[in-house]
C-alpha cells in the first residue's frame, strides 16, 4: 500500500506553509520518520496526511494492489493524527471513555475493540489510569495515553507529532518499546515527526526531510544517530 502526494499545496489565509509536495509514502515501511526544524510545515503535512486539514490545490492518492482508493474516505477511517502538546484526548472523559468516544468517531465496535484496549493498557503499564481523567494525569501519562488509544483503535496509519516531548527517561524507553512493538507485530504504520535522534533513530525504516514547506529529501532505510544528524544537516544546506 502506497501514499501518492501530487502538487500539494496548503495555506492559512495568505500565509502559504506547503508548497508543492510530491511524495510517495509507502507503507511496507512500518516506521517513517518526518524530520526538520520547527516551523518546517511538519504538523501541517501530517495534518493534511489524515484527512484533518484539506489542502489548497493538489491531490493525494491511496493505491492499494495497483488499485486507487478515495483517499479522504480512506483517511477519515483508516488514519488517526495524535497532536503534539496534551491535545490528543478529550479533558473530562476517562481514558477508556476517551476510547468509548474515539470507536464512535472511527466507526470501530467498542466491545470488539476493548480487549485489544485492555492488552495494550498492561503493555503500556496503565491498567491502573484507565479510569482516570484525561485532565487529572501528569503530561507523560497523557503521552501515553494517547498513544494507549491509538493503538488501540487499530488505525491503519497513525501519525505522532512530537511524542516523546515531556516524558521522562522512562516514559521515553517506553514509548520506543511499544512503537517498536507495533511494528514488529502488528499492521499499524507510524508517522512520526520528532527533533529526538535517539527516538527517530531507534524506531524508524525511512525518512523524509522538510524545511520551509519543501521536501528536500528522502531515505528509504533506517539510519544510526550520526548517519541521521549528517543527512539533516547535508540536505538542509543545499536549500542555504
Amino acid at each position: 500500500m502506497q501514499i501518492d502526494i501530487h502538487n500539494l499545496n496548503k495555506k492559512y489565509a495568505a500565509r502559504q506553509v506547503l508548497f508543492d509536495i510530491n511524495l510517495s509514502l509507502n507503507l511496507n515501511s512500518k516506521v517513517i520518520g518526518l524530520v526538520g526544524p520547527n516551523g518546517a510545515g511538519k504538523s501541517t503535512l501530517m495534518r493534511v496526511i489524515s484527512g484533518v486539514l484539506l489542502p489548497n490545490s493538489g491531490e493525494i492518492l491511496l493505491n492499494d494492489d495497483n488499485k486507487q482508493i478515495e483517499y479522504n474516505q480512506w483517511a477519515l477511517r483508516n488514519t488517526l493524527y495524535v497532536p503534539a502538546g496534551e491535545r490528543g484526548l478529550i479533558n473530562k472523559l476517562s481514558l477508556i471513555d476517551n476510547f468509548r468516544y474515539f470507536c464512535g468517531l472511527k466507526n470501530v465496535n467498542y466491545k470488539e475493540g476493548l480487549g485489544c484496549f485492555e492488552r495494550m493498557a498492561q503493555t503500556l503499564e496503565m491498567n491502573n489510569l484507565i479510569n482516570r481523567d484525561y485532565d487529572q494525569m501528569s503530561t507523560g501519562q497523557k503521552k501515553s495515553a494517547a498513544l494507549l488509544n491509538a493503538l488501540a483503535l487499530k488505525t491503519k496509519l497513525i501519525l505522532l507529532d512530537e511524542p516523546s516531548n515531556g516524558l521522562d527517561i522512562d516514559a521515553q524507553d517506553g514509548l520506543k518499546h511499544v512503537l517498536n512493538l507495533t511494528k514488529n507485530t502488528g499492521y499499524q504504520k507510524v508517522l512520526v515527526s520528532s527533533h529526538d535522534v535517539n527516538l527517530l533513530t531507534s524506531v524508524c525504516d525511512g525518512y523524509v526531510f522538510i524545511r520551509g514547506g519543501h521536501i528536500i529529501a528522502k531515505l528509504d532505510s533506517p539510519a544510526n544517530h550520526e548517519d541521521l544528524i549528517d543527512l539533516y544537516h547535508q540536505s538542509f544546506k543545499k536549500e542555504d
